[in-house]
């Protein structure tokens, strides 16, 4: 009954924008959870295996199950990737069979999300994946709402990795940071506010990619 008794529509909310809009940026951050930070803080490890997440968490607003760092409940249909980014964007789960929402794009045109209420407001909102975006229904969801994606086959196009360049599920985090570093500066100088949305991919079950740039400890 969760979503029958507190589901909202947006259409049915007045949001109102500050005059002076503020920019947004986006990550999500692939299969990371609370559970990785000190037991000192709500996770399972003696000592944090995400100690600069966890003191951002710690000295800023984060959003909790529990008075500690418990994350987010997690409710039906809102347990994988592309399920979860509809749910934080749009507030509802995914229940299509997996088969119907990679290959037609019309079933995510009935609701009102995040990227419509920004478009609606004068933002311009990006999609910055290292992956392919058509996997899981990402870009049958993303480009009905208002967002211009780039993925790795976006890089192979703009000259940033070569035609058979491919490392874990396309190209790894560290150049999705640089070419978000890169993005960030050119849609900085426009006058319009912008919503860069990153989903990052070196950490997806189940053992992950370990760049050669990173400690093992």
């Amino acid at each position: 009954d969760l979503f029958k008794k507190y589901y909202i529509s947006p259409d049915d909310v007045v949001i109102e924008f500050p005059q002076e809009k503020r920019n947004l940026i986006y990550i999500f951050l692939e299969s990371t959870e609370m559970t990785n930070v000190s037991k000192e803080n709500g996770g399972v490890f003696d000592t944090s295996i995400m100690p600069n997440l966890e003191k951002l968490a710690l000295d800023n607003i984060n959003f909790s199950n529990s008075n500690l760092l418990g994350g987010a409940q997690e409710s039906y249909g809102t347990g994988w990737t592309v399920a979860a980014m509809i749910a934080q964007t749009a507030g509802i789960p995914l229940k299509l069979k997996i088969d119907d929402y990679e290959s037609n794009s019309t079933n995510f045109n009935n609701i009102t999300t995040l990227g419509d209420i920004l478009n609606d407001n004068g933002y311009h909102s990006y999609l910055l994946l290292g992956s392919d975006s058509n996997f899981g229904g990402r870009r049958a969801y993303f480009s009905n709402h208002n967002y211009n994606i780039s993925d790795y086959y976006s890089a192979i196009e703009e000259g940033k990795i070569s035609q058979d360049y491919y490392e874990w599920w396309g190209y790894e985090d560290s150049k999705l940071f640089d070419y978000a570093k890169e993005k960030l500066e050119k849609i900085s100088k426009d006058d319009e506010p912008f919503n860069l949305t990153i989903l990052t991919a070196n950490t997806h079950f189940t053992d992950g990619y370990l760049e050669d740039s990173c400690e093992n400890v």
